[in-house]
């Protein structure tokens, strides 16, 4: 297993492909990293990506295209998952989608860096928090 196939990501930028749909997008990353031929709709369906699942993505808000973004990152079920501000544009309904996700993975043994600037964020997702100051890393 290739090290690139262990790691999910998601910025605050969803980096799809514009022109395929949400439901492309997240078929097109579980082929590429070897997951189950089922495993984008369950994706899918955690983020709730299925009533807008076959419009192109640059049709979608902008809290649209961050649900595929993270359904696309966690499909192939990562053991290392990299999320840089990922409640960028969520809804509320969005924001607990990504919080139930978040302590998923984290329950099935995956290591989750979640990078946040909300300290309200930190403290309902966070089981250890790191501070960033000034360029050095505290606790």
């Amino acid at each position: 297993m290739s090290v690139r196939r262990q790691i999910g990501w998601v910025s605050h930028e969803s980096h799809c492909y514009p022109d395929l749909s949400p439901a492309e997008n997240i078929k097109l990353a579980g082929a590429i990293y070897g997951a189950p031929a089922d495993a984008w709709q369950l994706a899918s369906a955690r983020f709730g990506v299925d009533a807008f699942g076959e419009f192109p993505l640059r049709q979608l808000s902008r809290g649209q295209r961050q649900r595929v973004a993270l359904a696309r990152a966690m499909v192939h079920r990562p053991t290392l998952l990299l999320l840089d501000e990922p409640t960028t544009g969520l809804d509320v309904e969005g924001i607990e989608r990504l919080f139930d996700a978040v302590r998923e993975e984290a329950s099935r043994g995956a290591i989750v860096l979640f990078v946040t600037h909300e300290a309200a964020v930190a403290d309902k997702i966070a089981s250890r928090r790191l501070y960033l100051e000034r360029g050095r890393l505290r606790s």
